[in-house]
């Protein structure tokens, strides 16, 4: 009777997720379970499997609770299973405590736990589990796949770790994966991400079979690099080679042309996306946006923006930054209202280009409203926008605001020193500004080239020749690099 037959059971189960039928195999699971049918190891490991590519992990959670009450944990497969269904699942906790209890592990158990810490972001833990695979299992050589070397050479990408990395690589090519398309590309990545374009290019040159995502790695590892030249270059190349562009491409090329001595290149790329119809993907017009910008062709750039479909934050901050660049702080204004009106939350590079906007323009009230509207989203201490705070008021000639919003940053750098002790010295509050120098000095916090200047400054309108020299002395003995005007100012 079929009713009484696992095997057939599973064998239905297996069917229903072959077919993508991933509910209706978990009902076939629970009606098995009703009709008095006992499910065996095949069965509770293919139902594990489904609830990984479900994403359900309540139900993955019961079939584990009744896996260690029918005892089926000692099945090394079913305990992989179930590490891969809480890894996919980001419930790594879980996924680390069945890996510990596991009495013997096999290469999917490794695999899924390593590749469960990269997909979360846990690099290091990543990198330790491998270190204590090589390191505790005789046979560790059988557990490496080329798996296990891309999420680890994906981890060493995350952590800028290009010795390790390189490593992992000739580790690769010993046990034969070097002729492997993903290692490669993985390994392509790696070494673009840690600035080793020299290793990256050797790799993409050694490729046999490379495919789009090869070439858009390469050509995305030149721009970000700043080998603009190189990168259009390479997409040229690839055309040459048969090989169509898509939207990451285009994304990367119209960034890579902002080196340009025009918009001319931008344009022609503008164009081609327009015609092939990829304008309204948003990293391609998030990048035009970004391009015509810096070229402070804002209208372009807004034309740009109003045609995509769909934008991001990413895409209002790059018409803030521009407009920010352009004394444009009525528009900047207007887009952060918009951004607002679409349901996004602003975050720090949002704010830095409204008060960079603002400070150009001198526009005080403007300003001072994004800054309660900065303390509103809880992103007034933060750094990098506390610095842009701090550069408003000094610019607007408001220097005692500007010293509050000093003290509200959690963490000042020296770029927050460097603000507030210019900010002194431009408002003839030279006293003052060799106070913060001195705070600063006192702090162990490195002297940069502009923070040595602004207090030079200050101490020449104070005519203090005697703390001049003592300044100049602390610079030399610091090594900061003299500055033109520190070097006038000392002398």
């Amino acid at each position: 009777m079929f009713e009484n037959n696992v095997v057939k059971w599973t064998s239905k189960i297996m069917d229903n997720a072959r077919k993508g039928l991933n509910d209706k195999a978990l009902a076939c699971f629970l009606h098995m379970r009703r009709v008095g049918v006992e499910p065996n190891a095949t069965t509770y490991s293919t139902t594990i499997a489904i609830c990984a590519q479900s994403l359900q992990p309540s139900f993955g959670m019961s079939l584990h609770c009744l896996i260690l009450k029918k005892g089926f944990m000692r099945q090394v497969f079913v305990a992989s299973g179930l590490i891969t269904m809480y890894s996919k699942n980001d419930c790594i906790i879980e996924a680390r405590r069945v890996f510990d209890n596991m009495l013997e592990r096999d290469a999917v158990s490794w695999n899924s736990m390593i590749a469960g810490y990269t997909r979360k972001g846990l690099n290091r833990e990543a990198c330790s589990l491998v270190y204590e695979m090589i390191n505790g299992c005789t046979d560790w050589k059988f557990f490496v796949n080329h798996f296990t070397l891309a999420s680890i050479l994906k981890a060493c990408a995350s952590l800028g770790w290009s010795r390790i990395g390189r490593s992992v690589h000739g580790c690769a090519i010993k046990l034969g994966f070097d002729s492997d398309k993903f290692v490669g590309g993985v390994a392509l990545d790696m070494y673009s991400k840690c600035g080793n374009l020299n290793m990256a290019h050797r790799v993409f040159d050694q490729m046999e079979n490379r495919d789009l995502v090869v070439w858009n790695t390469m050509i995305t590892g030149y721009s970000q690099n700043c080998y603009e030249e190189e990168a259009i270059e390479l997409f040229c190349q690839m055309q040459c080679e048969g090989f169509l562009p898509n939207e990451t491409t285009y994304a990367c090329v119209v960034k890579a042309s902002t080196v340009m001595p025009d918009s001319a290149m931008g344009k022609s790329f503008h164009a081609t996306t327009l015609k092939i119809g990829f304008l309204s993907d948003v990293f391609v017009g998030t990048a035009l946006v970004d391009m015509y910008s810096k070229f402070f062709e804002m209208q372009d750039a807004k034309r740009a923006f109003d045609e995509m479909k769909k934008r991001n934050l990413v895409s209002f901050n790059a018409l803030i930054t521009g407009y920010s660049l352009t004394d444009g702080h009525g528009e900047s204004l207007r887009a952060y209202l918009k951004l607002q009106t679409e349901g996004m939350k602003p975050d720090s590079f949002t704010f830095v280009g409204l008060f960079s906007s603002c400070s150009v323009s001198s526009a005080v009230a403007e300003g001072v409203q994004v800054h309660a509207h900065s303390i509103m989203f809880g992103l007034d201490s933060d750094v990098s926008v506390g610095n842009s705070i701090v550069n408003f008021y000094s610019k607007c000639g408001l220097i005692d605001y500007a010293l509050k919003a000093f003290e509200s940053i959690h963490t000042p750098n020296v770029i927050s020193w460097a603000g507030i002790i210019s900010g002194f010295a431009q408002n003839g509050e030279g006293e003052k500004a060799l106070e913060q120098f001195c705070k600063m000095h006192k702090m162990s916090e490195k002297t940069d080239e502009f923070t040595s200047s602004s207090t030079l400054k200050a101490v020449a309108s104070l005519t203090a020749v005697e703390q001049g020299r003592h300044l100049h002395g602390h610079v030399i003995k610091s090594g900061a690099r003299m500055h033109n005007f520190c070097r006038k100012c000392s002398g």
